[in-house]
């Protein structure tokens, strides 16, 4: 909960007015989990957190059936971006044995790299004529990270045949994921 300083001539009262203001919903529950979900920062701790207990336990030499490896299951394209736009030469060892290097990735990927995917998504839609975009959101961003960024696009897509369509695994991801935060995107 992010506390706010006011400034005003009541001072001192009014600060006390707000925090318990901010107590009693909180004790009166009227924060929904739809509201709540608004306040979790796409970019916390938390959120991270759950994505590295979902794919690996927190067990940084997992690899997966798909050669992603490391606390967050990086794969051989996302290294080779990271090296490639930080100038580093780390192996997919590296990252599989080192968890702080894994997690580094991790978090350039889910932080900056699907935001400029989308983006560069969004701008080749608009210059297509699309009438939809790719909305930056907790939900289009865990698709993204768990099924690849492609799966997004098809997602939410209207004139695509997988419209609205996830396999069941990135369901269960989703669904796992949101539980553990205590969010409802879905």
């Amino acid at each position: 909960m992010m506390l706010v300083t006011l400034k005003s001539k009541k001072g001192e009262n009014e600060m006390k007015k707000v925090f318990f203001l901010g107590l009693a919903v909180i004790a009166l529950g009227l924060f929904s989990k739809n509201s709540y979900s608004q306040i979790i920062d796409i970019n916390s701790p938390k959120m991270i957190e759950a994505i590295i207990w979902e794919e690996t336990h927190f067990q940084y030499w997992k690899t997966s059936n798909m050669g992603c490896v490391g606390l967050m299951q990086i794969g051989k394209a996302t290294l080779y971006d990271y090296n490639k736009r930080h100038n580093t030469q780390w192996s997919m060892e590296d990252i599989r044995l080192n968890p702080d290097k894994n997690k580094k990735v991790g978090v350039w990927y889910w932080s900056v790299e699907i935001p400029r995917i989308f983006s560069n998504m969004n701008r080749n839609l608009k210059r297509k004529g699309a009438k939809w975009r790719i909305k930056d959101t907790i939900k289009n961003r865990l698709i993204a990270y768990n099924a690849c960024p492609n799966r997004v696009k098809k997602y939410n897509n209207p004139n695509h045949k997988e419209y609205k369509y996830l396999p069941k695994e990135t369901r269960n991801y989703l669904k796992k994921i949101t539980e553990r935060l205590n969010l409802e995107i879905l």
